[in-house]
């Protein structure tokens, strides 16, 4: 295993332990952090994936390579918050279904 793999690990071991803090509501600002965590990983994932599909380099891409890309993905569909994309979701629908305008003609000269 090469160092940046090792770094990573310490970094996603760290973000899974802080979002397992934020999810069981330990602290009073739990919200805040669980969007800090949800930002964090953001770029956790986008400096992955860069480092290891960087197209102007010769490296092959090893098992710990895609493990890593792996478990970047996982973790991301994983901290995602759905029922709150639902929400938002279902409201846009109804928003967009409401702002629908059907013309009126009249048949009746």
């Amino acid at each position: 295993m090469k160092t940046y793999h090792k770094f990573f690990f310490f970094l996603k071991f760290l973000i899974v332990l802080i979002f397992v803090l934020s999810k069981f509501h330990v602290s009073n600002f739990s919200h805040k952090l669980e969007k800090l965590v949800e930002n964090i990983f953001a770029i956790y994932v986008g400096v992955v994936v860069i480092f290891v599909f960087w197209p102007w380099t010769e490296r092959n891409i090893d098992i710990h390579d895609k493990m890593l890309v792996l478990s970047a993905g996982t973790l991301l569909l994983l901290t995602k918050n759905y029922y709150k994309l639902y929400n938002e979701f279902i409201t846009i629908l109804k928003n967009l279904f409401m702002s629908i305008e059907i013309p009126q003609y009249s048949y009746l000269n």
